[in-house]
């Protein structure tokens, strides 16, 4: 199985399991993530320091907000 994207949700995730906050089993309950696709991109990670894991966190965060702002920005399209 291939990684095709890195999501807010699964790198919390996998911090979360790296740093012994939760269990595979409990990330996976809680997040909806399917274990297959936590374990395959636990494996694409495995290499990836901790460091960098949250500063990606950190950036898909900010993405995350600023969609967010520009959404409340833009008209809504609906009225027209």
């Amino acid at each position: 199985m291939t990684i095709k994207k890195f999501s807010l949700r699964r790198i919390r995730a996998i911090r979360n399991i790296r740093s012994g906050v939760a269990t595979v089993d409990q990330v996976c309950e809680e997040l909806r993530i399917p274990q297959e696709s936590l374990r395959a991109l636990e494996q694409a990670c495995r290499t990836v320091p901790d460091e960098l894991l949250a500063q990606v966190e950190g950036v898909l965060s900010d993405n995350e907000r600023l969609r967010r702002l520009v959404a409340d920005l833009l008209p809504d399209i609906s009225r027209d």
